[in-house]
């Protein structure tokens, strides 16, 4: 991650409650496919809101889901709902969701298993990180189910996973939200 691609994140990362998972997100995004800091969030713009679009529009998208995630922890009920580590799982996963969209190299549209390339890419931090390998395996859940409903494609015979647990679907809803054409959200 570049200098200038650290300053996007740096308001989520500030966001984070523990250092060890702050660390283990910085991990993660490093080790995102550059074309993730340059692509659209939608190469037929028909999913995203137009602040979504052109260069580096899915980094905007991304920054947007975790910021939804924030104001949402922000409130007490979710206070109470997660501990510490919970919340800064929920932040990695909302921020990381759509690191591998077109693959592990741009393939020029979304892929519909984007989802289990992104948490394959998530578990291989286990060794890296071996203290937190819970929590990777709870991001890595979170990730494979944040498309929510949409499990399937015409283009793809992979049937994606629903969310089931509310930590699931807090993902899926913030993305979702940060989704709305007819919401726009400043991203930073």
């Amino acid at each position: 991650m570049t200098d200038e691609q650290y300053k996007l994140v740096k308001p989520v990362l500030d966001t984070f409650e523990t250092k060890e998972l702050k660390e283990l997100c910085i991990a993660i995004l490093n080790d995102f496919p550059e074309y993730i800091w340059h692509i659209p969030a939608s190469s037929s713009g028909k999913y995203h809101p137009a602040s979504d679009l052109g260069e580096g529009g899915l980094m905007r998208h991304q920054i947007k889901v975790a910021k939804i995630c924030n104001w949402r922890l922000g409130l007490k009920n979710y206070q109470k709902m997660f501990n510490e580590k919970e919340r800064d799982c929920l932040r990695i996963a909302c921020l990381c969701h759509d690191g591998r969209k077109s693959g592990e190299t741009d393939s020029g549209h979304t892929l519909h298993e984007h989802p289990f390339l992104m948490g394959k890419a998530v578990l291989k931090m286990k060794d890296s990180f071996p203290n937190l390998k819970e929590e990777i395996e709870d991001i890595t859940n979170l990730i494979l189910r944040h498309m929510g409903e949409w499990t399937t494609s015409k283009y793809s015979d992979v049937v994606l996973l629903e969310p089931v647990f509310a930590r699931e679907m807090f993902v899926h809803e913030c993305d979702f939200l940060a989704s709305r054409k007819e919401v726009e959200i400043d991203w930073r």
